[in-house]
């Protein structure tokens, strides 16, 4: 679920940033539901975390697709984060700093200079698509069952790191 200042922006662009009436109604429309867990905390990090699943113990997605009986497709890209040289982890960053910890002090370098002014680097990406986990599909597991929405949750983080290797090269 998106909190804080991004909310705004994903409203804006036509997306839902809560488990409220509009997802459900998107859901019951049939629309295709796309969740980030590491969402702008994974896109305002260092170079040097690149291409690794760092969710921590963000479940909610778990939770949601749970209540509303859908599968979890992990996805994994290349090129993703290669589009800025990242030079900084943006939330660590803020947190020295003292800043709102919700606003990453990002820094990244694109072709024409410091990011937001630059444009990103031209790369290609290509997005690799994992099996369907069912169990969530399957309207047997309770969303308050931690031991069960922890097991799903380490499935679907282990599942998009594979497909992040296998998309960087890093596995065959």
């Amino acid at each position: 679920l998106v909190k804080g200042p991004w909310a705004w922006l994903v409203r804006g662009i036509g997306g839902v940033a809560g488990d409220d009436d509009s997802l459900a109604e998107a859901v019951r429309r049939g629309e295709h539901i796309i969740v980030t867990p590491g969402g702008v905390r994974e896109g305002s990090r260092s170079f040097r975390d690149r291409y690794r699943v760092e969710w921590g113990e963000r479940t909610g997605y778990v939770r949601l697709a749970l209540k509303y009986r859908l599968p979890i497709v992990p996805t994994g890209a290349s090129g993703v984060d290669d589009t800025f040289f990242a030079l900084n982890n943006g939330y660590e960053t803020s947190r020295r700093l003292g800043i709102d910890p919700n606003l990453p002090a990002w820094l990244g370098i694109g072709p024409l200079g410091l990011s937001p002014l630059s444009p990103p680097w031209p790369v290609k990406i290509r997005t690799f698509v994992g099996e369907p986990i069912e169990e969530t599909a399957e309207g047997r597991i309770d969303p308050r069952d931690e031991a069960a929405v922890t097991a799903i949750h380490r499935k679907t983080t282990a599942a998009v790191q594979a497909l992040l290797d296998r998309a960087t090269g890093k596995t065959s």
